[in-house]
Order: C-alpha cells, then structure tokens, then sequence
C-alpha cells in the first residue's frame, strides 16, 4: 500500500493487525515478514510522513524482543495486549485481531479511544511547539 502522511501510524508484527486496525480508520504497517525488524530505511519514510509512530506486537516472546528493539533503536513507544504478568492488565488475547475478534467492534473502539486519550497531551505539545517554531520562522523573514 501507498503510504500517505497522516498524524499516527501503528508498526505491527502481522500483515492482519494491519487488516485490524484499518476497519477503524487507524493506519497501520508491518514489516515484510513476522520477526523482521524496520530497516533505517522503512524508519525514516515513516518518520517523513507521521508525526506519532508508536508499536503494537503481540506479547509473546518475539513481539516483546520486537517492540524493544524498536524502541532502543528508533524510539518508537509500544502499546501491548498483555496476559497479566509483571502486574500488568490480562487482556486474553495476543494481539489486535485477536482482541477485535473476541470483544467486537464498538468494545474495540472503546479500547482505541482511550489510548488515544491517553497520548492526547503528547499531540498538543507538539503542535504547540511546531506552531511557535513556525511563528519565530516567519517573524525572521
């Protein structure tokens, strides 16, 4: 698929979480195959055309090593479907299709938006901070 610049983008495991997430208008990428991390390349076309990048791996073995890696690397955050370990929610699921699949599709919405919520003081600094950057940008000329 094209991809087109848009505030958030999801980097998933799977080609179906992809599926998953685009029936709620969120844009969402995976890497050419399961395991396989995002090359400086992918990174960077996705930093050029995104202004929020965040993670959502399946919280298995290879997703947790994933999203890790991309966060030691690229510094992009992620967002996880846990199984109650390390006191953390138990969901029941591993990843996005899963969650949909079993709890619907206003229960999934539910879900999405009080992530969002949850990052919504992130969006406002930084279109604060990119609005006064280009007020002084266009005060210099």
């Amino acid at each position: 698929h094209l991809i087109q610049p848009a505030r958030f983008c999801i980097v998933t495991k799977a080609y179906k979480d992809v599926l998953a997430f685009r029936k709620f208008n969120i844009i969402a990428v995976a890497p050419s195959a399961e395991g396989v991390l995002l090359t400086k390349d992918e990174y960077w076309l996705l930093r050029k055309n995104f202004d929020f990048i965040v993670s959502c791996m399946d919280y298995d073995r290879t997703g947790k090593l994933m999203a890790k890696q991309l966060k030691d690397i690229y510094g992009i955050e992620p967002i996880m479907f846990t199984d109650g370990h390390f006191n953390t929610y138990n969901y029941g699921i591993k990843d996005p299709a899963e969650y949909i699949h079993k709890h619907g599709f206003n229960d999934t919405m539910l879900l999405f938006k009080t992530i969002y919520e949850k990052y919504i003081d992130d969006v406002k600094k930084f279109d604060t901070y990119f609005y006064n950057n280009l007020k002084f940008i266009k005060w210099i000329h």
